[in-house]
């Protein structure tokens, strides 16, 4: 600093000129992209300048001083006055003049810093005005104002006076410039005098190129333009990186050609932080083995620092390690071959994958190989179509940047691509009535125990199909207990497929019923003959009409007296068929109740229907008969006659009339 000032104080009196080269005055001027701020509409600028009248205004005999530092603070929502979100610190030119081009609209106080040699005398606002103070100024910008000339004039410390007698009796400007301005120095290890050190490995993490502790001083300047840091004997240029994280801060890095840049004006502290952040690492393809050499310089706007380095040791690693892999799936159906995978768990990001699967039961081996973006990064769309079924074996090395290869992490699945086969289904019952129909059902031939059958039933007549599943326990597996209430009567078609435990679905097998639930109806009996005496005991029956043909008749003969019955059954023919001989010789005398019911071919049983009969096998006893008249002559002879007594009506009788006169009979019955 104290050179640049007296490099003006001592060279320039005569009357410098004012003009400025905008190159120069903006040089050390650091714009940060606004994406996320409010639009810049105002501009703030001025010059920095050494007051010899010290009366605040900028003389044209008065030298502009180069590389002082100007901050820009402004007023946040608390009032309170903080560093200007977004703008950098800047530093004067080589005639003083400073610049902030592009800044909102508000309120701000701009401020030089006191260096060791200079002492802030006077600050001056320009247009539009403002508010003075010793070393800042304050000022209110609207849109798109303009602050010029808002300088500060600055007088030598006493330090700097006796400088100046001492230089103006012994020597020039510039020789003092050269034997007395203090240039900023780097220190990388935690000790003075020491040299950092430190070891990379091959295919691991980066590392720093300077301790923690690490520093850097620079007297004449609060901050600081650049700092390089340079691979000094590289020996894989392609690979070998420096790298810096530069969020938080205003400052930007570039990395090309061995060399490391930061640029942008900054605090001293703001670039020793950055300092100690500074990674080395080899990105790619294996290097050897030695040291590396990495020297640091930084620049204050006016000189930079001498070179300083570290030394890192290179070894080979033994590549990436700790990782492990698991199949997507344990079981590869047909369906799942084409597009199978597996997961890491413990992968680094950044290298690179190769795998290989085969299988126990042969085939081309299928290979592979990809990038590692994330530790447990699932690689899928592995087809595995070209090898046999068996067990599959997956094997997974991983490479780092160095060329170092992990050992192999395996893991296993079975492929299978068989389906079941060879099975079938028959319903339990050809015929489901509507008694059945609530709890139907088929069963296999020829099942794969421990696949999952899955079935569908529909019915020709329409309705609900019904569906189920299960778990074959036997290949003659019986499943039952299903439900056929939501089917309209029609042929029933079973349909059942086989799904191994792979996932591979066999052919659908089916087989057919029929659903019938309408029980016969319409038909009525008669018995015959009404009346049933001894001599029809064996010879009942009962005479039908509107039976269906093909239907089965099932009849029971009770009696109103006593208990017992007489059954019996039957094939319909006819739709008036009569049913003899039912021997009804073991029930009492009495009504005789017959009752029918029709079953179709299904089992469907029709309501019952009656019809009586009278069954009377005692003979008649009690009843008495008087002649009448009691005496017959020749004219009452031709029409003789008799009265009963406890007769039994609808009885037949016989008589016959005997004379003790002689022989022959005479007859009559009713």
């Amino acid at each position: 600093m104290i050179r640049k000032l007296l490099s003006k104080v001592f060279g320039g009196f005569s009357g410098g000129s004012r003009s400025i080269t905008s190159k120069l005055a903006c040089r050390r001027i650091a714009f940060e992209p606004l994406e996320s701020r409010q639009l810049l509409t105002v501009s703030i600028s001025g010059f920095v300048f050494l007051d010899t009248q010290n009366l605040g205004v900028k003389d044209a005999g008065e030298s502009g001083v180069t590389g002082a530092t100007v901050r820009l603070f402004s007023q946040n929502t608390a009032g309170a006055f903080v560093a200007a979100p977004g703008v950098s610190p800047v530093q004067s030119g080589s005639n003083g003049f400073y610049s902030f081009p592009s800044v909102a609209a508000g309120s701000y106080r701009v401020q030089v810093s006191t260096e060791t040699e200079l002492t802030p005398n006077t600050a001056k606002a320009g247009t539009p005005g403002g508010t003075d103070g010793t070393n800042q100024i304050a000022v209110t910008l609207a849109d798109n104002a303009a602050a010029t000339d808002y300088n500060f004039g600055v007088g030598l410390s006493p330090s700097g006076v006796s400088l100046r007698l001492w230089l103006a009796s012994t020597g020039t400007a510039a020789d003092f410039m050269a034997a007395e301005h203090i240039v900023p120095t780097v220190q990388l290890a935690a000790t003075s005098g020491t040299t950092f050190t430190t070891t990379y490995t091959t295919g691991g993490a980066s590392v720093a190129i300077a301790s923690s502790a690490a520093s850097i001083s620079s007297p004449d300047s609060t901050t600081l333009t650049a700092m390089t840091v340079s691979i000094d004997n590289p020996q894989a240029s392609a690979s070998e990186q420096l790298s810096v994280d530069t969020t938080g801060t205003l400052l930007t890095s570039n990395f090309s050609g061995n060399v490391l840049t930061v640029s942008g004006v900054a605090d001293v502290a703001a670039y020793q932080t950055l300092l100690t952040k500074v990674q080395y690492k080899i990105a790619s393809a294996a290097s050897a083995s030695g040291t590396r050499s990495i020297s640091v310089v930084v620049n204050d706007g006016t000189k930079s620092s001498d070179a300083v380095s570290s030394t890192i040791t290179v070894v080979q690693g033994n590549g990436p390690s700790g990782y492990t892999i698991a199949a997507d799936k344990s079981i590869v159906n047909a369906t799942a071959a084409a597009s199978t995978g597996f997961t890491f768990a413990g992968a680094t990001t950044g290298t690179t994958y190769k795998y290989t699967v085969n299988s126990s039961g042969g085939g081309t081996a299928v290979t592979g190989s990809g990038s590692v973006t994330s530790v447990t990064q699932d690689i899928t769309g592995v087809n595995v179509a070209s090898l046999s079924d068996g067990t599959l074996t997956y094997s997974v090395t991983l490479t780092d940047g160095s060329g170092q290869t992990g050992g192999a992490a395996t893991a296993t699945a079975t492929l299978e691509r068989v389906a079941p086969s060879g099975y079938t289904v028959a319903p339990n019952s050809s015929s489901i009535n509507a008694s059945t129909a609530t709890s139907t059902g088929f069963a296999f031939t020829g099942a794969e125990v421990g696949a999952t059958f899955n079935y569908s039933i529909g019915s020709s007549g329409g309705g609900t199909a019904v569906t189920g599943s299960g778990t074959v326990t036997s290949a003659t597996q019986s499943v039952t207990g299903i439900n056929l209430t939501t089917l309209t009567d029609g042929t029933v078609t079973f349909s059942a497929t086989l799904t191994d435990t792979a996932g591979n679905v066999g052919t659908a097998t089916t087989a057919t019923a029929t659903l019938d639930r309408v029980a016969p109806s319409g038909y009525a009996i008669s018995a015959s003959p009404a009346l049933i005496g001894p001599s029809s005991l064996t010879a009942a029956g009962f005479n039908l009409t509107g039976a269906t043909v093909g239907t089965t008749y099932n009849f029971t003969v009770t009696s109103s007296v006593g208990s017992g019955s007489t059954t019996g059954s039957g094939t319909v023919t006819s739709t008036t068929q009569n049913v003899t001989g039912v021997n009804v010789s073991a029930l009492h005398d009495g009504t005789l109740t017959f009752s029918l019911t029709l079953t179709d071919a299904v089992g469907n049983v029709g309501t019952a229907v009656t019809s009586t009969a009278t069954l009377d096998t005692a003979a008649p006893n009690g009843f008495t008969v008087a002649a009448s008249p009691a005496a017959l002559n020749a004219s009452t002879a031709a029409s003789a006659g008799f009265n009963f007594t406890a007769a039994e009506l609808i009885d037949t009788y016989n008589i016959t009339i005997t004379s003790s006169g002689g022989a022959g009979t005479a007859t009559s019955s009713g």
